[in-house]
């Protein structure tokens, strides 16, 4: 099946610096794995993240989810500083 991308959100008027919220959001950091990208939730099966430098759509590199060892559900994420009564759009 197809790898799993996560794109960044890109600045736009209406949320103008948003994408600077995002840490490492073209996945140019990290050696195996993306920095920053390390909150991870396992709902079954065993999940690694994988920084891709072959299979991108952008940048220097993709995040990748790699099942281990047969099916697995789970997600890869990071938290957002936005600060209180902020207004975040995240699109991509």
């Amino acid at each position: 099946s197809a790898p799993v991308t996560i794109e960044a959100p890109q600045a736009t008027s209406s949320a103008a610096g948003i994408a600077s919220l995002l840490r490492n959001a073209d996945f140019s950091a990290g050696d195996a794995a993306p920095t920053s990208w390390t909150q991870k939730w396992v709902g079954s099966g065993a999940l690694n993240i994988v920084r891709d430098t072959k299979v991108f759509k952008d940048g220097p590199a993709a995040l990748r989810l790699e099942s281990v060892g047969g099916v697995a559900k789970g997600q890869v994420s990071q938290i957002i500083e936005a600060g209180g009564k902020r207004t975040v759009n995240v699109r991509g």
